[in-house]
């Protein structure tokens, strides 16, 4: 992995654990484009995911609320099961200790990552931090219902 101590040192980070959260996925063959609706819900985010299989792929689109058609789409609680250090790449596990930046853009590191660039001087949690209490999120400019990415927000 390059040198990338620079690339990170602007921005202020804040450990976090990000829970599941919800996905609607769909099917879709091999060659199908998407349909304006399907585009829409993906603007919607800005995330998605892609299951290859035989035949084509699923789609996974973080779900935040909102319509979407029930018939093309279906609905997975807490379908949004990871997310990725972006870094190394790494697998983040739901409510895994990680990092995140406190403002845009977002950046979500794992705990290997975050210490081999900032080794003790990572902010730690406070001692009373439980992940369903004292959370609050920032939106995101343009997505008033986006939480941050996901991530808990620890009280200072």
């Amino acid at each position: 992995m390059p040198d990338d101590i620079a690339q990170y040192s602007a921005a202020a980070f804040m450990p976090s654990r990000i829970p599941a959260r919800d996905a609607v996925e769909a099917f879709f063959r091999t060659g199908v484009v998407p349909e304006a609706e399907t585009e829409a819900l993906l603007a919607r985010t800005g995330v998605s995911r892609c299951y290859p299989v035989e035949g084509g792929h699923w789609l996974r689109v973080l779900y935040e609320g909102g319509e979407y058609d029930a018939q093309r789409f279906r609905l997975l609680p807490g379908g949004w099961d990871h997310e990725h250090c972006d870094r190394c790449g790494g697998m983040i596990a739901p409510m895994a200790l990680c990092w995140v930046t406190r403002d845009d853009p977002d950046v979500v590191l794992d705990e290997p990552c975050a210490r081999d660039l900032f080794g003790e001087t990572l902010p730690a949690f406070p001692r009373a931090w439980h992940p369903w209490h004292g959370c609050g999120v920032r939106p995101r400019p343009g997505h008033a219902s986006r939480t941050a990415a996901g991530h808990a927000r620890v009280n200072e």
